[in-house]
């Protein structure tokens, strides 16, 4: 059970330090003009243990759209959380190696939101490749 919270304190702490240094603007390679408040985030292969969008504003109840998609070379599978500040409100949903998805939440309470993704679990691993946004449709 330590052990658990230990894990936990740790991913928390990363995804707290890291947040600010590896939030990227969004591009037009995955915020299309169809979506509204969007904010995309990339993995970069042998770069990137973790990376996280741009908080967006959601109103309580509007659907939160995320999606991601891994490409080689990528060898490890993304995890990826929707987060309000640091609290975690959805995830973390794993997505194959080369995998994609896409998905939505409903808004919990009316806030800024944002996605995170880890590469594996986040603590070490640089071998993904991929990217993904958090958007509203």
């Amino acid at each position: 059970k330590m052990k658990k919270i230990i894990k936990f304190l740790i991913m928390f702490l990363l995804v707290i330090s890291f947040s600010s240094i590896n939030s990227k603007q969004a591009n037009a390679d995955s915020c299309s003009s169809g979506q509204t408040r969007c904010a995309d985030t990339s993995l970069l292969y042998g770069v990137d243990k973790i990376s996280t969008t741009n908080a967006r504003f959601f109103v309580k109840g509007e659907r939160i759209w995320f999606s991601w998609s891994n490409v080689s070379p990528g060898i490890f599978h993304t995890n990826i959380a929707i987060y309000n500040g640091t609290t975690k409100v959805y995830g973390y949903h794993s997505i194959p190696s080369l995998g994609s998805d896409y998905g939505y939440i409903p808004a919990p309470y009316s806030g800024s939101f944002h996605l995170v993704a880890l590469c594996s679990d986040g603590l070490g691993e640089t071998r993904c490749k991929g990217e993904g946004a958090i958007f509203y449709q």
